[in-house]
């Protein structure tokens, strides 16, 4: 999470969050950088701030959050497969959210993932990837499946969740659209193809000049990702992009309206 005295940006991991982290670091009014995928209650009463949060196309974040595991051998999904230990202190820490299934996600603390070829050159490791978290037992094992199977989601609308939501237990509606409406602490979803666009539009709108905004951005340009560029092209086909969309049809919902219009709620 990003904070300045007049804005609050949530970290959804693999979606934008250095970049953004980055840019409103060299805003005048910059305070604080909190580590995390998961809104601190620190923030929960900021009704003078304006919160925001950024998403991507379900195909695009599957494949960046495979892509950073493999690359650089971190991240909260690439540790969750690899390492009881990390789930272990990860469970300790969500215990305390009540949207966090406690009895859910212990159950599955010491479950051993089959990896292979899971984060290799192979042209079907991206396939296994997809497969593995959206397993019954991954999602368990992040402590909201009941949430996820309820609504049809994948486990990336189970990160925005953890992303927007309070520490409280969610209020449950009868569809996914809803029950993230009515739940979540964020003010606007940004999608990132319209990120400058939009961004610029809420900085100004938040009394930011113009030339405060440009001299962040032109700090912030010489931070580029040291990531490989891989060809999504190769690791994936048509039916894994079904799968996908099908698993995440709520986010992918709000990206086809985040073309046209700004996602305000």
């Amino acid at each position: 999470m990003s904070v300045t005295k007049k804005l609050i940006i949530t970290h959804m991991m693999r979606s934008g969050s250095t970049y953004i982290s980055g840019l409103l670091s060299c805003l005048p009014d910059f305070e604080n950088y909190l580590h995390g995928h998961f809104f601190p209650e620190k923030y929960y009463n900021s009704k003078r701030r304006y919160t925001v949060c950024l998403i991507r196309r379900p195909v695009d974040w599957y494949f960046s959050q495979w892509n950073y595991g493999r690359e650089r051998k971190s991240g909260d999904i690439y540790r969750s497969i690899n390492s009881i230990y990390y789930r272990i202190r990860m469970y300790e820490k969500l215990k305390r959210y009540e949207i966090f299934d406690k009895n859910e996600a212990f159950y599955q603390l010491f479950t051993l993932y089959n990896r292979n070829k899971i984060y290799s050159n192979d042209n079907e490791s991206f396939t296994n990837f997809v497969k593995l978290v959206s397993s019954s037992d991954f999602l368990k094992s992040i402590g909201i499946k009941k949430i996820l199977s309820k609504y049809g989601q994948g486990v990336m609308f189970g990160y925005l969740c953890y992303a927007c939501f309070k520490n409280k237990r969610p209020s449950i509606q009868n569809d996914v659209s809803t029950f993230f409406k009515k739940n979540t602490s964020v003010d606007e979803l940004v999608f990132l193809e319209n990120i400058d666009e939009v961004l610029d539009n809420i900085l100004l709108s938040l009394n930011y000049t113009h030339e405060e905004i440009e001299n962040a951005k032109i700090f912030n340009s010489n931070r580029n990702s040291t990531l490989k560029k891989y060809k999504i092209t190769d690791y994936i086909n048509s039916n894994l992009i079904k799968e996908i969309n099908n698993k995440e049809h709520f986010i992918n919902s709000l990206c086809d309206k985040a073309i046209s219009s700004r996602l305000i709620f």
